[in-house]
């Protein structure tokens, strides 16, 4: 099927308009998160940003070039459609489309109810580095004057990452004694 300029160039024109609302859409979360003081504020940000991004998927009758014909009088009904001979009929429950709307309103969903919930705090990590191998790594955490929780932490080779493996609470006594240990083993080696 060879492209019908008129269509094309109407079809652009919807594109562009689209692109410069899109963009405008993004700065403004941009400048949201640019101004963020916390990371809750960063995360609610890119959370209303990533909806508004599938709000503005380019997909609906005003960017298909098959919808911008009918309105200009190539065809007359959505049977007559040549994308519907492969795909069916648009406003049809099975057609792909109707598959994809569906879809992206899901994940739409999930991205509403499970990326960020409002309320949610992120802790400041307060592990110091106390050890590293190859294959493991040990932090520690001062809890308080008396009190300190080691974590320890194993290499996944097959997720390529660091995984929890155990944690300990101990006296800060404790900590110190093992601290002391465990530098001198380290430095005869």
């Amino acid at each position: 099927m060879k492209v019908n300029e008129e269509i094309k160039e109407k079809l652009l024109k919807n594109f562009e308009k689209w692109k410069k609302e899109l963009n405008r859409e993004i700065d403004y979360y941009l400048d949201l998160i640019k101004d963020a003081e916390r990371v809750e504020y960063i995360m609610h940000s890119k959370k209303r940003l990533l909806l508004r991004l599938l709000r503005y998927f380019p997909i609906h009758r005003d960017y298909c070039y098959f919808c911008i014909m009918k309105d200009s009088g190539k065809f007359d009904t959505c049977m007559s459609c040549p994308y519907a001979k492969y795909h069916q009929e648009c406003p049809q429950k099975c057609s792909d489309y109707a598959i994809i709307m569906k879809h992206l309103d899901m994940l739409y969903e999930l991205i509403d109810k499970l990326y960020y919930y409002i309320g949610e705090e992120y802790e400041e990590d307060s592990r110091e580095p106390f050890y590293q191998g190859e294959n493991f790594r040990i932090f520690v955490e001062k809890l308080d004057d008396d009190l300190v929780k080691i974590i320890w932490e194993e290499y996944n080779e097959k997720d390529k990452e660091w995984k929890p493996y155990g944690r300990k609470l101990i006296s800060r006594k404790e900590y110190e004694a093992v601290k002391h240990t465990f530098e001198q083993r380290v430095c005869e080696k």
